[in-house]
């Protein structure tokens, strides 16, 4: 009976953690423009929390791909894709709508 109990409320704790915390996992921080930018990474998962105003322009997004993308995952694949993706970041994550 007690498991019935048990085994819901840790999930529900585990559930209600905070996003950043990952066990056994790599940190990685960098600090851009002011702003700093920290990577956990874990096996197949990996967060970034920035701190800083809500608001990030073209370079701060640009830096921050290039310094987080070959470190997590393990190549440089060059400019190109650094403009598409912040594009992308910054029209649909970062900026809130109207504001472009």
């Amino acid at each position: 009976m007690m498991r019935f109990v048990l085994i819901p409320l840790l999930i529900l704790l585990a559930a209600c953690a905070p996003k950043p915390l990952m066990i056994g996992g790599a940190r990685h921080e960098t600090t851009i423009d002011g702003q700093t930018y920290t990577l956990y990474r874990q096996r197949n998962r990996a967060e970034v929390v920035r701190s800083g105003p809500p608001v990030a322009d073209h370079r701060e997004i640009r830096a921050t791909l290039r310094a987080v993308v070959p470190w997590l995952t393990g190549c440089d694949l060059g400019a190109w894709w650094v403009d598409a993706a912040s594009e992308t970041l910054r029209g649909t994550l970062i900026c809130p709508k109207g504001r472009r």
